[in-house]
């Protein structure tokens, strides 16, 4: 089953006559394909439970897809209409969506199942000892790969959609920026929002999320300094390109000197610092 970690109803936002530009670096040379939204931001069964083999696709199906189903048309309230109003159960709606997008990229599950084999590793020494784990049941349970990745999965899920996350998030200044006059327009990164800050820590935090070529939501508590349209679209260009694991995508071609200086090339060994840094909880 394809699991879209990018929504198809907000690649849709980049298309001209249903496609959008992808954007990869292969060495130095930079390729630009058209594609439509359903062909691109997605691993199969990234979600996938295999404890759950009467329903393994239960994550995707009754979670990530509903609420993108109720955030389709918030996003269309935020892009259409200034000014922008929405009610607190939409902004409750958002801020789910918005901190599900970091943890659904597959990179970041990737991440997550290490951290959580760490974190085994950590509380039982004798995990990583091949004959106390043969002689043991339990042992033999908890170093299962399926088990590792499937309880990996449910803790990134719960521990990103945290209460105090939660109540931080609806508790920032909100703000749609509106570039429709700007020279300059936005690309979307597969890794989509931009975090400047923290939001497990007491520091000023700010979420930029590009919404569609010409609108930006700024979600903040911390300082917003004055700058112009075009400021805003390059700096945030930059950190998305910046940000892409690997690719972006753009409504035009016209993104090639951006990605040629600022995308990394694909199979790029990053750290581990930028994907989620979401504790296991045993």
């Amino acid at each position: 089953m394809k699991e879209h970690f990018l929504p198809q109803f907000q690649l849709e936002h980049w298309c001209r006559d249903g496609q959008l530009v992808r954007y990869e670096k292969r060495g130095v040379e930079i390729l630009t394909e058209e594609k439509s939204p359903a062909a691109v931001g997605y691993r199969p069964n990234q979600f996938a439970l295999h404890s759950r083999p009467d329903k393994p696709n239960v994550i995707e199906i009754d979670y990530w897809q509903k609420l993108d189903n109720d955030v389709a048309p918030i996003f269309l309230n935020l892009i259409n209409n200034t000014p922008v109003s929405i009610t607190t159960q939409e902004q409750l709606v958002m801020t789910l969506f918005i901190l599900g997008l970091p943890i659904r990229t597959p990179w970041a599950q990737d991440h997550a199942v290490a951290v959580f084999k760490a974190a085994l590793a950590g509380e039982f020494p004798e995990f990583i000892d091949a004959q106390k784990v043969a002689s043991d049941p339990e042992l033999q349970r908890i170093s299962d790969p399926n088990w590792i990745r499937d309880n990996a999965i449910l803790n990134s899920l719960e521990v990103a959609t945290e209460s105090k996350r939660i109540d931080r998030v609806m508790r920032m200044q909100w703000h749609v920026w509106d570039l429709r006059y700007s020279v300059r327009d936005l690309v979307l990164s597969d890794h989509a929002l931009l975090v400047a800050g923290s939001l497990d820590h007491p520091v000023a935090t700010t979420l930029h999320l590009p919404l569609s070529p010409r609108r930006l939501l700024v979600i903040t508590d911390g300082y917003a300094p004055r700058l112009s349209d075009y400021e805003v679209a390059r700096a945030v260009n930059i950190r998305s390109t910046n940000s892409a694991v690997e690719h972006i995508f753009a409504a035009h071609m016209g993104h090639r000197a951006l990605a040629k200086k600022y995308l990394k090339p694909r199979n790029f060994r990053r750290r581990p610092e930028k994907f989620p840094n979401v504790p296991a909880k045993l």
